[in-house]
């Protein structure tokens, strides 16, 4: 069965671990991030007897935020897409249900914002990444073109880092995501 997807989905929980240095201190701080998304997918698999294999692309639009206060110091970070091109092999348990794993390139582009309550101006940076994705999920077929996905996904984006030269100081983040996604898709 060869197949193309149009999905929107929703809900997603975000984690990353940042920290922040300020030389000799070594001083670092983690935080969670968290939002919501809505998007839309395409695809193309290939099914072979019970192996199925895919490509998808997909991309995701919703704030992904969070932050920290520290003495005299507030830091935010804020994710509004993310977008994906991925492999997906699977295997079908039954006729009307898929079991997959998938993987692959990510993108998205990351805002960061220092303020301070002292005399330091605000230094604002945006930085765009690609990184790498990967997940397993379960799609089941609810008539012969509609089927319902619940997937996880999990989405490394390397290390970010800016300077702060008015205060003497570094950042340095490491954004990596968790989430999950449900979704319906019409085949065409």
């Amino acid at each position: 069965m060869q197949v193309f997807k149009v999905v929107t989905r929703g809900a997603r929980i975000a984690l990353s671990n940042s920290s922040w240095a300020r030389p000799p201190t070594g001083f670092t701080h983690g935080f969670r991030a968290d939002g919501g998304f809505g998007g839309v997918h395409v695809g193309y698999n290939h099914q072979l007897d019970k192996l199925v294999v895919g490509l998808e692309a997909d991309v995701d639009v919703g704030p992904v935020n969070g932050g920290f206060n520290i003495p005299f110091f507030r830091y935010d970070a804020r994710k509004e897409w993310e977008a994906s091109v991925r492999g997906r092999l699977g295997f079908t348990p039954t006729e009307r249900l898929l079991l997959y794993v998938t993987g692959g390139l990510a993108f998205t582009e990351l805002k960061y914002r220092w303020t301070s309550t002292l005399a330091v101006p605000t230094v604002d940076a945006d930085i765009s990444k690609t990184g790498w994705t990967a997940g397993v999920g379960g799609e089941a077929a609810l008539t012969n073109r509609v089927t319902a996905r619940l997937e996880y996904r999990y989405s490394d984006f390397g290390t970010s880092r800016f300077d702060w030269p008015d205060v003497g100081a570094s950042y340095e983040q490491h954004p990596r995501f968790q989430s999950v996604r449900g979704g319906i898709s019409v085949r065409f």
